[in-house]
């Protein structure tokens, strides 16, 4: 007996969507994306304390820039006192010798 010839489907290739999906995955997805959240959050924290930290370092250095550039001043202030102090002593010194010989003549 010749029944009717089976039909049968064409082979498909590719992908195929289907309304079931394990349990796993979706829990698989969920911990992924909940890391990614926790991950991006500890990342922006860090980034606000280093910019925090960047800033105070900053200012830190403006001041450090000003106390060096005062130093600077400070010392050239010093050499110039020392010269006048040299200048001084020499001059103390003819005078001395100059007191010296008037005493001499007398």
């Amino acid at each position: 007996m010749m029944g009717a010839p089976l039909k049968t489907q064409p082979y498909r290739q590719g992908w195929i969507l289907d309304k079931h999906i394990p349990v796993a995955v979706v829990l698989t997805i969920l911990v992924q994306t909940g890391s990614v959240i926790w991950w991006g959050a500890r990342l922006d924290s860090h980034v606000s304390n280093h910019e925090a930290r960047i800033s105070q370092l900053e200012k830190t250095s403006q001041e450090r820039l000003l106390i060096y550039e005062r130093i600077v001043r400070l010392e050239a202030q010093q050499e110039s006192t020392s010269r006048q102090l040299v200048r001084l002593e020499d001059t103390l010194g003819r005078l001395e010798g100059k007191i010296d010989r008037l005493k001499g003549r007398s």
